[in-house]
């Protein structure tokens, strides 16, 4: 019988699959890693799927039943929504494991679409509650996601595979904004709500088959659970925090920024809407035209997303560091805003608000996943869902005052706020060079502060809540 000369002991190094191999022009991918990834970035492609079928929705609804001073205020009413949300989303998810309770928590949203397509049917106005309702979904499942992903990479692999995972979002999105602007000229914005429920309910399909695993091996459940803290112990942890504090004020300054961009936009298509209706160069109904422009223009925002997500942002955080890749976003924005107050063109205004929004949506995003790696799990879990939730909603809630005390108290004409976004992406400036400097402190800290034993690094990684 012949006999390999390969002993038990010599086994031949793993190599990459093909799907690896294809992952890795993305970012640095080792061998059995590709498998997780694929599902990840799966389920995180069909959530923003999801949300960018119902975003021309929410879009239209909005400015057809109110207008876009309406559609700014109900962004604010958001936050109210949100802080009543939470608590009971929190009761809720410590009551199932994180994957039953991602099945049950898509199911849950499932069947609101169901609801609020039955109702539009009967002629119910639903615009401000489903503006809520896709706001706070938008908010818990995304959030619910990372929070997952998170226990799925230790620091080390997280910093050099969230990049990727985040191709997902990208895609997801610039797919779902190409889909919904063909099908907004089939069905209408009810019939949607009842398409967008079937991606949703495959993104958490994808997610449950994630294996949980660390450099250690696979993650066990924890025999005891822990005492959950409450939403008020994240805002604790964040106010005792430089780091943390510092992360919640880019946040606010980052969406009040947006916000006000946003709001800029809805005033544009409104006021060209108008314009060409009256001189017979419009001939869509107001629904069908807001409706063709908010997804032609996610179509653009999401295929630079993309690009950048993919082929740009993991290799910027490697090779020009993490403090550049950060301070990057505010820099271009700054600049965009400073052209815009010295040439005030709709068609400048419209590609530097595409460009924003792209960037916002994949280097940005990645860059505030990355800062809290080197934080501990309490940070991880309920400081970060302070600043993703509340304080997002903060921005929000600011831009909402700004305009009602601009239009209604000051009397400005709205493109004035250009001059309010130059002194916020400023700040933004100043805010990233310091959170920039923290965050190199803390890895260092974290490195020097690392246990050697492997018996404790594996106890370690085990305070987690349960996965299975």
């Amino acid at each position: 019988m012949d006999n390999s000369n390969t002993s038990p002991s010599q086994n031949p190094p793993e190599t990459l699959t093909w799907i690896e191999r294809l992952l890795a022009s993305g970012a640095d991918i080792k061998p059995g890693e590709g498998w997780n990834i694929i599902l990840l970035m799966g389920s995180l492609f069909f959530l923003l799927l999801t949300a960018y079928l119902l975003k021309p929705v929410r879009d239209t609804l909005i400015l057809v039943e109110g207008g876009a001073e309406v559609r700014s205020y109900a962004v604010a009413l958001q936050v109210v929504v949100l802080v009543i949300l939470l608590p009971i989303y929190g009761i809720f998810s410590r009551q199932f494991s994180s994957r039953k309770f991602m099945i049950y928590i898509a199911v849950f949203f499932s069947f609101n679409l169901f609801l609020f397509y039955f109702l539009g049917q009967k002629g119910h106005q639903l615009s401000i509650p489903f503006f809520l309702w896709l706001g706070a979904f938008g908010v818990l499942m995304v959030s619910q996601f990372w929070a997952f992903t998170s226990q799925v990479y230790n620091k080390k692999s997280g910093e050099r595979l969230f990049a990727l995972v985040a191709v997902g979002a990208s895609l997801g999105a610039w797919v779902g904004s190409a889909i919904s602007r063909g099908l907004m000229d089939y069905f209408n914005s009810f019939q949607m709500l009842l398409i967008s429920i079937i991606p949703l309910l495959i993104s958490a399909y994808l997610a449950a088959n994630v294996k949980i695993q660390d450099s250690a091996g696979f993650i066990e459940p924890p025999t005891s659970t822990e005492k959950q803290p409450s939403l008020l112990s994240g805002f604790s942890l964040v106010s005792k925090s430089q780091y943390l504090l510092l992360i919640a004020i880019f946040v606010i300054l980052m969406n009040w920024c947006s916000s006000i961009g946003e709001y800029l936009m809805a005033v544009l298509v409104e006021t060209f809407y108008q314009q060409g209706a009256e001189l017979g160069n419009i001939t869509d109904s107001k629904e069908s035209y807001i409706g063709k422009f908010y997804s032609e223009f996610y179509f653009w925002v999401n295929l630079i997303g993309l690009f950048m997500q993919f082929f740009i942002v993991s290799r910027l955080i490697k090779w020009a560091g993490f403090n550049i890749a950060f301070i990057l976003t505010p820099l271009l924005i700054f600049m965009g805003y400073g052209l815009l107050a010295f040439f005030p063109l709709v068609a400048l205004f419209k590609v530097i608000k595409v460009s924003e929004n792209g960037l916002n949506y994949s280097l940005q995003k990645t860059t505030l996943q990355i800062l809290f790696l080197p934080t501990t799990r309490r940070e991880q879990y309920e400081a970060r869902a302070v600043i993703d939730t509340v304080c997002w909603r903060i921005g929000d809630l600011l831009q909402a005052a700004t305009v009602f005390i601009g239009l209604n108290l000051l009397n400005i004409l709205p493109q004035k706020f250009l001059y309010l976004n130059l002194i916020l992406t400023l700040l933004m400036i100043i805010l990233a060079y310091f959170i920039g400097k923290n965050y190199l402190q803390k890895s260092r800290n974290e490195r020097s502060n690392t246990v050697s034993s492997p018996e404790e690094n594996l106890i370690a990684n085990r305070n987690n809540v349960p996965i299975n």
